[in-house]
């Protein structure tokens, strides 16, 4: 996990890049679900996602029932943005 902040999630998809002309397609749903699956396989029903606040990445993650439960600022090439975590809990 990159942060132990956030201990009542146990699982954290890293991140999902999908190519400008694959997008839309159904693929990173797909991705998703088996990354979901696959911890589901482990005992594991909570997971993270780290967002960057300014990416439309953040509406793919809310319409796959991700909710927002904190925001933090990174530094990321010597710019400071702010990236959303997401949660999902399956039980």
């Amino acid at each position: 996990m990159r942060s132990g902040k956030y201990k009542e999630c146990q699982g954290e998809l890293c991140s999902i890049y999908i190519l400008k002309e694959f997008k839309g397609q159904g693929i990173g749903k797909s991705l998703a679900k088996s990354v979901i699956k696959e911890l589901e396989k482990l005992g594991i029903n909570t997971m993270l996602v780290f967002v960057l606040e300014n990416k439309n990445s953040r509406l793919f993650y809310e319409a796959m029932g991700g909710k927002i439960i904190d925001k933090i600022e990174v530094k990321i090439a010597g710019k400071k943005l702010n990236e959303l975590v997401y949660g999902w809990d399956n039980n």
